[in-house]
This record gives C-alpha cells, structure tokens and sequence, in this order.
C-alpha cells in the first residue's frame, strides 16, 4: 500500500490532431505533503481548569423506588410515576422537587418542594397525562430529583401501546 503522503506521480498527456500528429508532455509531482508538526502549547494548570465545574452525584439523596405506570398506556390516558427517595445526608433536604420530563411527547409534571429529614424517606406519586396524538413505541422519561444542594437524574422507559 502506497504512503499516504508525499507520494510521487508521473502525469503523461498525449494529444492528437486531426491529421494523426501527436505531442506528448510528462510531468512529475507529489500529492498529499505531510503536514508540519505544530507542537501545541501546554497550558498552565489554572488556564487549563478556569471555568471547569464538576459535579459530583449526591451521597445524600437516595433513590429507593422510581417506577413509571407498568400497565398498558393508550394515547389520552393518565398515568404515573411512582418514586420513593431516602435521605442518607447528615441535615435536613430542602426544597426537594421531583421532576418528570418526556421531550418527545411535551410532558413535563413537577411535585414539590418538600422537605426531608436526615433519616427519613419520602413518597411522591406524580400523575400525568399522555397526549392523544402520541404515536405507539418506548419513550424514555428523564427524571430530575433536586434539593438545595443535592441533584441526581435517572431515566426510565415506558411504552404507549394503541391496543389498550
């Protein structure tokens, strides 16, 4: 297999006329040059991590059950989304918010703000409704569940099935 760059060619061109004469030319030439190596700079360590942020999932908000309805889901029909949470944190959780969100079918429902106790577990049961015109298939629900200080978000699937 050739290299792929600075490969030499030869380009020969015959040309005839309407008598029959020929002229042939020839030249040579390279394709494809190797490009210059252009070092790229090392940043200093504060350039290279202004404006990072990292967020680490939270320790303090535990997620025991998250369960969308399990039955058959026709177009216009209500379901829901069952979620249980834990407080594993050493303080109180506030401002708590569960928000269920399906971008494809435009459904958005939030339940909160309420508050935890360290220890203690919340139920939360959100209800909704699926559009008339939503087409049969899996659609994956993104679920936010955030407080003042903590946040973590889960996905779950549910299908929409006509044959309800």
């Amino acid at each position: 297999m050739p290299d792929a760059f600075s490969s030499v060619y030869t380009f020969i061109a015959r040309a005839f006329d309407n008598l029959g004469a020929s002229a042939t030319a020839t030249a040579s030439g390279a394709t494809n040059p190797e490009p210059a190596h252009v070092p790229a700079p090392t940043p200093k360590l504060e350039e290279a991590l202004a404006g990072v942020r990292v967020k680490v999932p939270s320790e303090n908000i535990f997620v025991s059950t998250l369960v969308p309805d399990t039955g058959c889901v026709a177009p216009g029909a209500e379901t829901f989304l069952y979620s249980s949470l834990r407080n594993r944190g050493s303080k109180s959780l506030k401002d708590v918010r569960i928000t269920a969100t399906v971008s494809e079918l435009g459904i958005r429902v939030v339940s909160g703000p309420f508050r935890i106790k360290k220890g203690d577990s919340a139920s939360r049961l959100l209800n909704f409704d699926i559009p008339f015109d939503a087409e049969p298939g899996v659609y994956y629900m993104r679920v936010s569940i955030t407080s003042e200080r903590d946040s973590v978000v889960k996905y779950r699937m549910f299908e929409v099935n006509r044959a309800c």
